[in-house]
């Protein structure tokens, strides 16, 4: 024992040589994170600079720590002068990546995505980091036009970011998806189906275009209550449906449209029903929760709606739901959750669908009139991009105005530099003469009827005639004028195929309007989303199970994407002697008709 104590002595003489004694933190330091902490950034920031010059003093962490208080108080040019003076060498590898950060940061400020992608080099770091530095990458990748980079980016991102933070992040991917053209957003599905993140958002994407996807999609429903007996044509309801919809207020009346159509669905059903019980989702974001949330625990297997889109938005920022949920309206960008569906009559998606058929038929160069009507707004918008994805170009755009019915003076203005094409029975007395090329050979019209109808004798004005012309839904009033309609001869629009009386397998439209208000006038349209709402929801089983599956249903073909949303597929009709009828195809109501 006495020869072992002089090398335990030795030992610990050698530990103490060894071990650096830390000096205690200056007291402007703890003052300096309690400032922090409590949002007071500015006094942060000048008692950490304080501290950085007490002896012996981390001076390089307490002037990091200073720039990004100053960072958050919104004060960059602070932030500027400071980073110069920290010696990132003396810093821990995780100080280096928030200084890193920042320095991206500046560079994105002063328009530099270039130099802001160098200094987020490497593997992305972990914990609260790593939603920066996606972040950062993710605009970075954006500003230097490298959309798919960009989404990935994103995509990586959204599996961190807190429910609350997801919808502006979401809307973000999906505009960077949007630029890609078809043969571009096919080429990232088979290089990028290995990317987990990324992968369903490039799924999601392919399939709104009606383009296919190269794997499942991983989106089935896989029902956790056991349904009624399925029958052979794949009807298999849940047994007990909650139905969410406002019971009062601004939104009472379309609601009751939606509800009643949902009921003349139910008692059209000759076979065993499941239990449907409704809840009053009210007009605030809180009422629908909550409403969702009793549902819930009294027991539904499955919940329909609610209807406003913020309501949904609000539910799917939850994440997977206690209950499976067939949301009567998209979430905005937010997807949704596994498990559920989304299922909307969208002004947009109808606009796509226009855009599909003028490339059907050839159709790449064309003019589009819109009004300042938000509906309107996102046709316009949806249009062109769809288009553009298809190869085609919008060449000139027109808004007309609401209080003026003289619409010339836009009509030109907007149109100013294109050439009118010249009508074919002209170009016949034209002999030897060779012909101007047309700069436009499409009108896709983006108005409400009242509009359309002053508008189509002022295009003839101005030379613009004998054109196909396509149109939204919007364009069919509430109530039908033959008289005033006869204006609108010749063009085709989109439609519910229940509104022109070619929907297959559900109640007649002429029965109910005959005894119902609410399958009457502007409720027509909810009515029949309230049918289709419930025929969606005892074939869920059957549309998830079996890829390519659709059911024709009141407002058009319906089939789930695989991703969450129930895409829809409108019928066409055409004013003829001021009436809709159906469009050459329109019997086939996956619109692929000619």
């Amino acid at each position: 024992m006495l020869r072992l104590l002089p090398i335990a002595l030795l030992l610990l003489l050698a530990a103490c040589a060894t071990t650096t004694t830390r000096a205690p933190e200056p007291p402007q330091a703890g003052a300096a994170e309690q400032w922090f902490r409590q949002g007071e950034f500015e006094a942060a920031a000048l008692a950490f600079i304080e501290a950085s010059e007490a002896p012996r003093a981390p001076r390089d962490r307490y002037l990091l720590r200073a720039a990004e208080s100053w960072r958050e108080e919104g004060r960059l040019e602070e932030v500027r002068a400071l980073l110069p003076r920290i010696d990132r060498s003396r810093l821990s590898p995780g100080l280096q990546t928030r200084l890193a950060l920042m320095q991206a940061e500046l560079s994105l400020q002063d328009a530099e995505p270039a130099s802001a992608l160098d200094r987020l080099a490497g593997a992305p770091p972990s914990g609260a980091s790593a939603l920066r530095w996606y972040e950062l990458r993710a605009r970075a990748l954006g500003a230097l036009d490298r959309p798919l980079e960009a989404a990935a980016a994103r995509a990586a991102l959204d599996l961190r970011l807190p429910d609350s933070e997801r919808r502006a992040n979401a809307r973000e991917l999906a505009a960077l998806l949007r630029a890609l053209d078809d043969e571009a957003l096919r080429a990232a599905a088979v290089t990028h189906a290995e990317d987990e993140a990324l992968r369903p958002w490039l799924g999601a994407a392919l399939a709104q275009r009606g383009l296919p996807v190269p794997w499942d999609g991983g989106h089935a429903v896989a029902l956790p209550f056991e349904p009624l007996p399925a029958d052979s044509d794949g009807y298999a309801p849940p047994r007990r449906i909650a139905v969410l919809l406002p019971q009062s207020g601004a939104l009472a009346a379309p609601a009751r449209s939606v509800r009643d159509g949902l009921l003349a669905a139910f008692h059209a059903e000759t076979r065993e029903r499941p239990e449907l019980r409704f809840y009053d989702s009210g007009e605030a974001v809180e009422q629908a929760l909550v409403a969702f949330d009793t549902a819930s625990a009294e027991g539904a297997d499955l919940v329909i709606g609610p209807l406003t889109r913020e309501a949904v938005a609000a539910l799917f920022d939850r994440g997977r739901l206690a209950t499976p949920t067939l949301a009567l309206n998209r979430g905005g960008a937010v997807p949704p959750p596994p498990g559920s569906q989304s299922f909307a009559l969208s002004p947009d998606e109808e606009a796509a669908e226009a855009a599909e058929r003028f490339s059907r038929r050839g159709i790449q160069r064309v003019i589009a009139i819109g009004s300042g009507d938000e509906s309107s707004q996102r046709s316009l918008e949806a249009f062109t991009q769809r288009l553009r994805q298809r190869g085609g170009e919008v060449v000139a755009t027109a808004q007309l105005p609401e209080s003026d019915p003289n619409y010339a003076p836009a009509l030109k203005t907007a149109f100013a530099g294109l050439q009118a094409p010249i009508p074919p029975a002209l170009l016949w007395s034209l002999e030897g003469a060779e012909p101007p090329t047309p700069d436009f050979d499409g009108v896709f019209l983006a108005l409400r009827p009242a509009q359309a109808r002053l508008l189509v004798p002022q295009l003839k004005l101005i030379g613009i005639e004998g054109l196909p012309m396509f149109a939204t839904s919007m364009i069919q009033g509430a109530e039908s004028d033959p008289r005033l309609d006869r204006e609108l001869d010749g063009i085709e629009f989109t439609t519910l195929p229940w509104l022109i009386d070619s929907a297959i397998g559900v109640p007649r439209r002429e029965h109910l309007a005959a005894d119902l208000d609410s399958a009457q006038g502007a409720g027509a349209r909810l009515f029949a989303f309230g049918i289709d709402a419930f025929r969606l929801a005892v074939y869920l089983g059957h549309l998830s199970a079996q890829p390519g599956a659709t059911l024709f249903g009141a407002t058009g073909e319906l089939s789930l994407d695989g991703f969450g949303q129930v895409q829809r597929v409108p019928t066409w009709a055409r004013f003829r002697s001021g009436r809709p009828q159906p469009a050459e195809g329109a019997l086939q109501p996956d619109g692929r008709g000619p």
